[in-house]
């Protein structure tokens, strides 16, 4: 296990801590904001928790987060929500994190995770060559094992729309009226005897 730090004072803390605590598996470096810090193709799972909302540029350090996993590793990213307890500039919309990985090269799913004003992503490095996949109307929202994603029909008038449309309603037309023999505004029942009114 690697862990990486950007303050050489924690830095020189976190390696009393190990030497002391004679943890032979553990290794603490020293990295800058806009990297990992460990070399390409080395990571088998990258963990980063509340730190995503406090770099500076995230797009490239998504990048760099794709560089340094192994095929078939994985990024976790767990970070506040936005408006939460935890205060102003505190917190990002976890929309937004998956944007900034997908333009990185990962891509990413939000999982369920019962942490208070907290969430989970789990996203994986692109292939090479692999095209993008387009944003869907979903894209945020938390699918739970076993739940089919809603299914996105073409829109009306487009090929392949099997959809079922009602047909358009048709005006009624007006009563007919027994003593004109046209069309009237009158209901049927008042029709006779309102024509006999005006014959009087």
């Amino acid at each position: 296990m690697i862990a990486t730090e950007v303050d050489k004072q924690l830095v020189s803390d976190l390696n009393k801590r190990i030497a002391r605590e004679h943890l032979s598996n553990a290794e603490v470096i020293l990295a800058p904001p806009s990297d990992v810090g460990i070399p390409p193709g080395t990571a088998d799972r990258i963990l980063l928790v509340k730190v995503w909302h406090h770099l500076p540029d995230r797009k490239h350090y998504a990048a760099r987060v794709a560089r340094a996993l192994s095929p078939g590793g994985k990024v976790v990213v767990v970070d506040f929500k936005p408006g939460g307890r935890h205060g102003t500039g505190h917190g990002i919309a976890p929309e937004r994190v998956l944007a900034e990985l997908a333009a990185g090269g990962i891509d990413g799913a939000l999982v369920p995770e019962d942490l208070p004003d907290q969430y989970v992503i789990i996203g994986t490095p692109r292939a090479p060559g692999a095209t993008r996949p387009e944003p869907s109307r979903d894209a945020g929202r938390e699918v739970r094992a076993g739940e089919a994603k809603p299914r996105r029909h073409p829109r009306p008038g487009r090929p392949g729309d099997t959809r079922w449309r009602p047909r358009r309603r048709r005006c009624r037309p007006r009563p007919y009226c027994s003593r004109t023999r046209r069309r009237c505004r009158c209901s049927p029942r008042m029709c006779r005897s309102s024509h006999r009114a005006r014959l009087r």
